[in-house]
């Protein structure tokens, strides 16, 4: 049902022209990746506007429904990943 939605929604606003700042994130989410180039400074403002009215918690459990782990979440967030063997040495 929502490739459905996304489909219809990506054919419209193809044909038409796109008012991202109506979607919803879910909406735009989908169509991530498949936007025509002429709107993709639209989409990225309206993505970047939705992502930074959620909370901390919303984005993070976003970033996990998206595959992102544990450690990725924390580097985007600014904070140091601690290891206790410094960096791997490459043999040749």
């Amino acid at each position: 049902m929502k490739k459905t939605v996304a489909g219809v929604l990506f054919i419209g606003a193809t044909l038409f022209g796109a008012d991202y700042t109506n979607m919803s994130l879910d909406d735009l989410s989908l169509q991530k990746g498949s936007i025509p180039e002429a709107d993709r400074e639209a989409f990225k403002s309206s993505m970047q506007t939705k992502v930074n009215a959620l909370t901390p918690d919303e984005r993070d459990n976003m970033k996990k429904e998206n595959g992102m782990n544990e450690q990725s979440i924390k580097r985007q967030n600014g904070q140091k990943q601690q290891s206790g063997k410094g960096k791997k040495q490459t043999l040749y």
